[in-house]
C-alpha cells in the first residue's frame, strides 16, 4: 500500500501539510462509506486514507514509513549514542534532576528534528535516495528512545 499515491501525493518527504490536508479531504469524501454504499470496499478504501493520512503528516510516522518501504528495520538496540542518557534517567530519583534530564532530552530531540529536516531534503533531491536512508534510520531510532524516555521521566515527576 502506497500511502502517497493513495492520497495523489507525489513520493517526498517534505511535504506541503496544507496540500496533504486538501488531499485527504478530497480523497475522503469521494470515498467515505456513507457515500459509496452497498460497495464493500469503500469501507476498507476510507481506512486506508485515514491510515495514509495519519502517517504522513506526523513527520517521525512518514520516515518511519519510508524506511520500512524501502526494506530497512527499525528494530534495534539502544543506540550507542543514547547509553549515556539512558542510564541516567534509569537511576535519577531526584526531582531537579529529572527536570534538568527532561529539558535535555527535549533539547536533544529538537536538535534530532531540525537533523531529520535535512535528510528529507537530501532524500528528496539525492539521485540516490536510498543513500540517504542511514542517517533518516538512525534519527528515527534515537526518537523512538528518546520519546520513550521522556515518557517514562514525566510519569516520575507526576508522582
Amino acid at each position: 500500500m502506497n500511502f502517497f499515491k493513495i492520497l495523489d501525493l507525489p513520493s517526498r518527504l517534505n511535504l506541503n501539510l496544507k496540500e496533504l490536508e486538501e488531499k485527504f479531504y478530497k480523497a475522503s469524501l469521494k470515498n467515505h462509506p456513507d457515500k459509496n454504499q452497498g460497495i464493500a470496499e469503500a469501507t476498507l478504501r476510507s481506512a486506508e486514507i485515514n491510515e495514509a493520512y495519519r502517517t504522513l503528516k506526523d513527520k517521525w510516522k512518514r520516515a518511519a514509513y519510508v524506511l520500512l518501504s524501502k526494506g530497512q528495520s527499525l528494530d534495534s538496540k539502544l543506540p550507542p549514542s543514547m547509553a549515556e542518557i539512558y542510564f541516567e534517567a534509569q537511576e535519577v530519583e531526584d526531582s531537579q534532576a529529572l527536570v534538568e534530564l527532561e529539558k535535555r532530552l527535549v533539547k536533544e530531540d529538537l536538535a534530532r528534528e531540525e537533523r531529520l529536516q535535512k535528510s528529507f531534503e537530501e532524500f528528496d533531491t539525492a539521485t540516490d535516495p536510498l543513500s540517504t536512508l542511514e542517517e533518516m534510520k538512525t534519527l528515527v531510532i534515537e526518537h523512538k528512545y528518546a520519546s520513550s524516555m521522556l515518557r517514562d521521566l514525566r510519569t516520575k515527576l507526576s508522582k
